[in-house]
């Protein structure tokens, strides 16, 4: 199925189709894997690398197919991967993906693997204090990092896609096609 049935996405007519991949350690810091796109003369991508921070996965075991991190806070490197791929993907197929709401971006690539069982809590606390979700789901901020933008761009990607699914139409079928 993939992004392709869910998000109507693929690289096929992206504005680029390569992703570059560079492996670093750094201890300091608490990112796990960042997905960097610079654009091009037209506001579309031009490029697109994938970082992924092996300090927190160089031990992983190759029989673990999921990938599990003993280091706190990696969870699982099939689910890092599956949501910088999404962040990938949108930027090679939006123009716009910069300027998108965080709760989007993030929502979307959380949307791809799930998670209910990482981030149920987030959820919970979030579904039932108005004030977070308002600012979880600010239009006006297109940055990243912000842990209740990821579960609420997840609720309501969850319900848009369920309302989505109940009409049998592609969820993302918005994105403007290249």
């Amino acid at each position: 199925m993939g992004c392709r049935f869910s998000y109507d996405l693929s690289f096929d007519a992206a504005a680029v189709q390569d992703i570059g991949l560079y492996f670093y350690t750094n201890q300091n810091s608490s990112t796990l894997a960042a997905v960097v796109n610079w654009i091009g003369n037209e506001g579309a991508a031009s490029q697109l690398m994938l970082n992924v921070n092996m300090n927190y996965y160089s031990a992983i075991s190759p029989d673990d197919i999921v990938g599990s991190s003993a280091i706190s806070g990696a969870g699982f490197l099939d689910r890092t991967l599956a949501h910088e791929l999404t962040h990938a993907l949108m930027a090679a197929n939006d123009q716009y993906f910069n300027a998108l709401p965080q709760f989007i971006k993030e929502g979307t690539a959380e949307l791809t693997h799930g998670i209910d069982d990482e981030r149920g809590n987030s959820i919970f606390s979030i579904a039932f204090d108005s004030s977070r979700l308002d600012n979880a789901l600010n239009l006006d901020n297109s940055g990243t990092g912000e842990t209740d933008a990821y579960s609420g761009g997840y609720m309501f990607l969850r319900y848009f896609a369920k309302a989505a699914a109940a009409q049998q139409q592609p969820a993302f079928g918005a994105f403007p096609q290249r």
